[in-house]
């Protein structure tokens, strides 16, 4: 996973990409892909988050396993067998709201997407309706970028323990 990428774009990008794909004149597509036409690597993402949250990089197969783990010693069954956790495990483990996307990104799991298991997406279509798009100058998220990213989640409390 630490050596495939991500296709994130900045808002700011995006919305000037959206303003041009409103006023390109050979709309004779009706979808395009928006995310960045030059992905990065997912390794310059995580190194700059592991950093900034004081947290080890480990296999994304490894986090998810010990996730699991914790879920399934937390959870109580209801009458149907399904398992319930506290509403205190999940403020204690927000990942734990989110353990089914993250189980559904391991089984996609193949070479062909992205760091997070997505798909690739063609872009073509997108830089050729954005000029901002097709700028080979365009810029990609930075580590800088990632760094403003945590500093506004945490002043939002979005990182909060």
């Amino acid at each position: 996973m630490f050596s495939q990428d991500v296709d994130w774009i900045q808002v700011e990008l995006a919305a000037k990409a959206l303003c041009e794909f409103r006023h390109h004149a050979g709309a004779g597509f009706r979808l395009v892909h928006l995310v960045h036409p030059r992905p990065v690597s997912w390794s310059s993402i995580a190194a700059v988050v592991s950093d900034h949250l004081s947290v080890p990089l480990v296999p994304y197969a490894d986090w998810l396993a010990k996730l699991e783990a914790r879920a399934g010693a937390h959870a109580g069954q209801s009458k149907a067998g399904d398992a319930h956790l506290r509403v205190e495990d999940l403020k204690e483990i927000p990942a734990l709201r989110l353990l089914s996307f993250y189980q559904a990104l391991k089984l996609g799991n193949d070479e062909e997407g992205n760091a997070l298991d997505f798909p690739r997406l063609d872009t073509s279509c997108a830089v050729a309706a954005s000029p901002t798009l097709a700028d080979p100058q365009v810029h990609q998220v930075t580590s800088e970028i990632v760094k403003e990213w945590l500093k506004s989640w945490r002043a939002g409390g979005d990182l909060d323990a």
